[in-house]
């Protein structure tokens, strides 16, 4: 079972950098965003449908449901259709993970600052607490590949712990 090309946590989701850039220079046709509170709500859906740019398909999944989807063969790409799952921050990414996605690799873009936590910050763009630190660890021991990175083009550093 082939991965989709990209998996991306940013808690924006589907925005403008996402579905300019990355879409374009990955000629993404199929974008997955999985995210339990976005599968419920019908107006969020609307609007990201809204934003998805011409040319691709947009599908919701709850986390749940993708990682099913995972285990039953989905997420396999046809060669001419290249795909991009988006999750909205690295506790999601973790619950897909546990629940069956064994994805290899990870890139982490813009995490959502947070007053009420203790978030380290670096470069404006990515936020984590101790918790976040932790389970992004988790995932780095379990053999996945983390990388950060805010946009297509920009330098990328890999996680190290």
């Amino acid at each position: 079972m082939r991965e989709p090309t990209l998996i991306r946590v940013d808690f924006r989701l589907l925005h403008g950098m996402v579905a300019t850039k990355w879409v374009r220079s990955l000629n993404i046709v199929n974008i997955y965003i999985i995210d339990d509170s976005v599968y419920a709500d019908e107006f969020l859906r609307q609007v990201f449908d809204l934003a998805k740019p011409v040319g691709t398909k947009l599908e919701f999944f709850t986390v749940e449901q993708a990682a099913a989807k995972w285990m039953d063969g989905g997420f396999e790409e046809d060669p001419k259709e290249p795909s991009l799952v988006l999750i909205k921050n690295v506790d999601s990414a973790k619950r897909l993970y546990d629940a069956g996605m064994k994805f290899s690799k990870l890139l982490i873009g813009n995490s959502e600052p947070d007053r009420k936590k203790k978030q380290k910050h670096f470069n404006n763009v990515y936020y984590f607490d101790d918790n976040d630190a932790r389970t992004i660890n988790s995932m780095a021991d379990a053999g996945v590949e983390i990388t950060l990175q805010e946009q297509e083009g920009t330098k990328s550093t890999t996680w190290v712990r």
